[in-house]
């Protein structure tokens, strides 16, 4: 299922928006009936609280209605529940993504089943998961009487919303944790309600730590047991962050990097511009550090790295910038794909005798023979990453004098195929697209390392299964990934936003694969044609740039 979603506009659209995200506000519900509410709403619809002499059907129309409103906790949606429930219903603790109709059936006079398809759903950490298919889901409903009105008695924690309409509701919020060296700002997208708690929510999650999936592969400058001791309060666009005591034991260093996280965490918050730290209400001292401040989004060349003939360079149509030294490397080799490492200006290439590793033009050191590699690709710490086409197991990074360096890969699927892996620019993830008995697998996983060193990689995280052919896949940014399927003649391209929705940006012919520049979106995908012809995004089309190449080399800023 793909979604596209549209930044979330000032609360009171948001609001608007969000009311015909539920079950109508009005007229009868059938039983067994199937019901399409995609109805206009005016500007500036606010749901209403219970209505005298509702009915049992009243009720929860207007209670699912309700649900979509967030602000004030919930406060209109409790209204419709029964005093024995109204206090402890977590609205947080599950919210379900449904995409087309719903149906209500009636099981008894004081009970109902509510029936959707859930095409995603966001846990209570604000972490968002997207189904390969939609499921069924049923939610079930105790009604009773209170001061001769109907309210609800029984219920799960939780809402509905639709999915066209989520986006009016929910924003997504990058948490940032460090990666191991410090160099850079990690994101862990989760999804919070638009409401004034927005800055408070995050300051939360970002407190209790990254997700599961990351583990070890990034760490967090707060100190262990550290907790919120009140709300996040913003005044003049200053967040005031106050702490608990344990914050008190941190070092100076700690506390400018927990400045950074916060900063970087609550920023994306439009009435947030910069952060202060307090215990008790007590202003927390925060030194300024010598250290250079964390990158949040590392970048690379804004143009593609080809190869044309016996040279690599930076290519636009009418011009190359050859890398000299590399295209050394590439013509001794005869090399047909391959990564860069600006900074370290380090390659790695493939060829058909095997995966080699070149430092500043240094004679290019054989790591492992064979034909059957998949690209590699290159770390931060300059690691270089390979793998065989037929056997998942193989995974290893090598360091720079060919030493290798065995990775536990017991969390990716047993006896999967690889066909493309690529280390995020941050060195904290790896991205891998994987082929199984079952079908295709898009996935990623963190990078647990000891000082620096790669060791395991930490739970694989699916972000798509498919029947279509896979044929590559590559980093966007540091939030994003994209896909190369096969379609037929052509190959279709999907992004995923990590902890988000997929979005179809369209298909190019005879693709066979694709990279990302610069340190943008989409706009700066390229992929590569059998024709060797080089393709870009436009609109909802892909164009020629003008470029031919031989391959396309995955560049690294390390």
């Amino acid at each position: 299922m793909t979604h596209r979603f549209l930044a979330a506009a000032a609360v009171a659209i948001a609001l608007a928006l969000a009311g015909c995200a539920g079950i109508p506000s009005s007229g009868p519900v059938e039983s067994g009936d199937v019901i399409d509410n995609n109805v206009d709403v005016p500007i500036g619809f606010l749901p209403s609280g219970p209505r005298a002499g509702s009915t049992v059907d009243d009720i929860l129309q207007d209670f699912m209605t309700a649900a979509t409103n967030p602000q004030d906790n919930y406060e209109t949606a409790r209204q419709f529940l029964a005093s024995s429930v109204r206090e402890t219903w977590n609205p947080d603790e599950i919210v379900s993504i449904r995409s087309g109709a719903f149906k209500v059936d009636t099981l008894s006079e004081t009970s109902r089943r509510y029936t959707f398809d859930q095409s995603a759903e966001i846990n209570n950490t604000g972490r968002y998961t997207e189904e390969a298919e939609a499921t069924k889901k049923e939610l079930q409903f105790e009604f009773v009487q209170e001061d001769g009105e109907w309210r609800i008695g029984s219920l799960l924690d939780g809402i509905v919303l639709r999915d066209d309409n989520f986006d009016s509701v929910f924003a997504a919020r990058p948490l940032y944790f460090f990666d191991p060296s410090y160099t850079y700002l990690v994101p862990d997208t989760r999804w919070f309600p638009v409401t004034s708690r927005i800055t408070t929510r995050i300051t939360t999650a970002l407190i209790a730590g990254p997700s599961t999936w990351l583990g070890n592969a990034v760490v967090t400058a707060f100190p262990l047991g550290t907790t919120l001791d009140d709300v996040v309060a913003v005044d003049s666009g200053t967040a005031t962050v106050d702490l608990a005591s344990e914050a008190q034991e941190a070092t100076p260093a700690e506390r400018n990097r927990m400045v950074q996280q916060l900063k970087a965490s609550l920023t994306n918050v439009s009435t947030v511009s910069s952060v202060t730290l307090a215990v008790g209400g007590i202003p927390l001292p925060v030194e300024e550090s010598s250290a250079p401040q964390a990158i949040t989004q590392p970048s690379v060349n804004s143009l593609p790295l080809v190869r044309q003939g016996d040279s690599l360079g930076f290519a636009t149509s009418s011009d190359l910038t050859i890398l000299s030294a590399a295209s050394a490397a590439i013509t001794q080799l005869s090399a047909t794909g391959g990564a860069y490492a600006i900074g370290r200006n380090t390659l790695a290439l493939r060829s058909d005798a095997g995966v080699y590793a070149a430092v500043s033009g240094a004679e290019p050191l054989l790591l492992e023979a064979g034909d059957d590699f998949v690209d590699p690709s290159i770390d931060e710490f300059g690691y270089v990453w390979t793998a065989k086409k037929g056997d998942v197991a193989s995974i290893t990074a090598w360091q720079a004098n060919g030493a290798p360096v065995p990775i536990d890969v017991s969390s990716l699927p047993v006896g999967a195929r690889v066909v493309s892996l690529d280390v995020s620019r941050d060195g904290t993830r790896l991205l891998l697209s994987l082929t199984t008995d079952e079908g295709a697998v898009l996935g990623i996983a963190g990078i647990n390392r000891q000082e620096g060193k790669p060791q395991l990689l930490g739970e694989f995280t699916v972000l798509s299964t498919s029947d279509a052919t896979p044929l590559d896949a590559a980093w966007v940014n540091d939030r994003s990934v994209v896909s190369l399927t096969a379609a037929g003649t052509f190959a279709r391209v999907i992004t995923y936003d990590i902890g988000g929705p997929s979005t179809d940006i369209g298909m190019v012919e005879g693709g066979v694969s694709i990279t990302a520049v610069g340190s943008g979106g989409t706009a700066f995908l390229r992929v590569l044609s059998s024709d060797g012809t080089v393709w870009k995004p436009r609109s909802t089309t892909w164009q020629d740039t003008g470029i031919d190449a031989s391959f396309l080399a995955t560049q690294q800023p390390g």
